[in-house]
């Protein structure tokens, strides 16, 4: 992410919720090991306050369930490093 230029951060489920109702745009890059309801819930409240940001879903080993219309895109779990780098660029291309 750095060299894009982004600066990424790492944040709990529980930091998260406090950052959504910021005004500036955000990429949103979901893990699948957080527990489906989690993502759900934190999914549905970004989409909410901010119909703007995007929301990227990085599946583990095995699907989460997650219903993909949630996430902008979703990224199976053989994607390799370029393949996330490819999905940010596209959404700050789109942006």
């Amino acid at each position: 992410m750095e060299s894009l230029g982004i600066l990424a951060q790492s944040m709990s489920p529980e930091q998260a919720v406090a950052f959504i109702r910021q005004a500036q745009p955000r990429l949103w890059i979901f893990c699948s090991t957080v527990e489906v309801a989690t993502l759900i819930h934190l999914a549905g409240c970004v989409q909410r306050y901010s119909p703007r940001r995007r929301l990227l879903l990085i599946e583990g080993s095995e699907s989460s369930g997650v219903e993909t219309p949630l996430f902008h895109r979703v990224i199976g779990a053989g994607a390799d490093p370029d393949s996330l780098v490819s999905v940010v660029e596209d959404f700050r291309h789109a942006a």
